[in-house]
């Protein structure tokens, strides 16, 4: 096999520069002059809460995060225009973008869970490990849902840059090449990474598929989804992927957060073990716990702002190496409309940093990713069943 490092006449900074103009471009499309596009919901009446106003009497002082005063009642409609007495609904979606139960109508941001529809949610990430390595991954993921029960997610890196020439293993360029193996293991270089040539190599790196499965099950009060995850060596080059077949189950449990002044809150624990089936020799083992925790809370209402906070535990057995890794994502959803989210999307920007990175280990030491969402509704229960009866 090639293991020599190239120049490439495509060059994935171009692209990382590209995807981001074109996001802006997007967003002033959308919150152009006409502002058509964004249609946002009632808002609801202070002066029809008269209990908290006479509370706010009271204290000459009204706390604004007390939401029996009228300050406090004031941003909680700031974050929750939900009419009093309106019943509010869950989180997960019901009809694409928006969640219609009980009159109210909950944005689908696309990061529950629990919500099975048909989702294109590509995004651009920069990725600056430890050890000195930089990478830069343009990647097409997306959900199919093949019915309310069954969901498949594919996440494909179809642009890729390594950039390993300020690790130890490249100190000698131009003179000398870059030799050895790149330490890895965790997330980013579960099997380690060979280093060789200029220290630069572009292509399309591995694929990820996840199955999941939602039958209803509870687990401690929430939901528990069930799964699994293939890595599949989709890598053009052998210094962008890791020569090996690998994967494992999944185990998801989502809660609603009610003790925060706003639907659509929740936290989800998705819980991913990962071991290799089959590997090209050289390649190191693979075994490893993934952790993906999210906790998403809506901070405006009225405009479909949330933040979502996403830790990532990571413990590969093979080296008996814990590494951890925080990202808070800043968003903002939008309701079907007549422009480019027919159905519902979202815009995002989500910056992430590794906890005390070991550079023996490759963990990640600065992230960050810009991406856009897509949903288009949700199929309807006898999709699957006609689709095998056409098979047959």
């Amino acid at each position: 096999m090639n293991r020599c490092y190239v120049n490439e006449e495509i060059s994935m900074v171009g692209l990382s520069r590209l995807l981001p103009l074109m996001l802006l471009l997007i967003t002033q499309n959308i919150l152009g002059d006409s502002g058509s596009v964004i249609q946002p919901t009632e808002s609801g009446d202070l002066a029809s809460t008269g209990t908290s106003i006479f509370l706010d009497q009271l204290d000459p002082r009204p706390d604004p995060f007390d939401t029996r005063s009228a300050v406090g009642r004031s941003w909680l409609l700031a974050i929750d225009d939900t009419e009093p007495g309106e019943e509010e609904g869950p989180v997960a979606s019901e009809n694409g973008g928006e969640v219609i139960k009980g009159g109210k109508k909950n944005v689908n941001t696309g990061n529950d869970p629990r919500d099975f529809t048909h989702k294109f949610m590509p995004y651009y990430r920069y990725t600056d490990l430890s050890n000195g390595m930089e990478t830069q991954d343009f990647t097409v993921f997306g959900m199919w849902a093949i019915n309310k029960n069954a969901a498949l997610t594919y996440e494909v890196p179809v642009a890729r840059k390594y950039d390993i020439t300020g690790t130890p293993n490249c100190a000698g360029l131009p003179e000398i090449p870059c030799f050895g193996t790149i330490p890895g293991g965790g997330a980013t270089l579960p099997n380690g990474l060979p280093a060789e040539g200029d220290g630069v190599e572009t292509g399309m790196g591995d694929s990820i598929i996840r199955i999941f499965g939602n039958w209803n099950h509870e687990f401690l009060g929430g939901a528990a989804i069930w799964g699994a995850q293939f890595t599949v060596p989709t890598a053009t080059k052998d210094e962008l992927g890791t020569e090996t077949w690998s994967g494992g189950p999944i185990a998801t449990f989502v809660w609603d957060v009610n003790w925060w002044p706003a639907p659509g809150s929740f936290f989800a624990m998705m819980n991913i073990f990962e071991v290799d089936f089959f590997k090209d020799s050289g390649r190191g083992d693979i075994g490893r716990y993934l952790g993906r925790w999210f906790l998403q809370l809506p901070v405006n209402k009225k405009h479909k702002l949330y933040l979502m906070m996403e830790f990532q535990p990571v413990y590969d057995w093979e080296a008996d190496h814990f590494s951890l890794w925080v990202a808070p994502e800043f968003g903002k959803a939008f309701a079907p409309s007549k422009g480019i989210f027919r159905n519902g999307g979202a815009l995002y920007i989500k910056p992430g940093w590794g906890i005390s990175p070991n550079a023996k280990y490759g963990d990640r030491d600065f992230t960050f990713e810009i991406g856009i969402r897509f949903f288009f509704g949700k199929p309807g229960p006898d999709n699957f069943d006609r689709m095998m009866q056409a098979a047959r």
